[in-house]
């Protein structure tokens, strides 16, 4: 894993809405909720990352 000296910026027209949704889950989750979480990254990508930072 490497750490990003820059913050990212999102091109998503609709990550405001996102952002609240998923900061709502963890301020007030449902009653007997389950969270999931998926990385969009590939095996392939991660490992290139890992291995390209110097």
């Amino acid at each position: 894993m490497f750490a990003s000296k820059a913050p990212k910026v999102s091109n998503d027209i609709r990550i405001k809405e996102k952002l609240t949704d998923i900061v709502g889950l963890y301020v007030s989750p449902p009653e007997r909720a389950v969270m999931l979480c998926c990385d969009e990254k590939s095996q392939a990508a991660k490992h290139w990352t890992a291995h390209s930072q110097g």
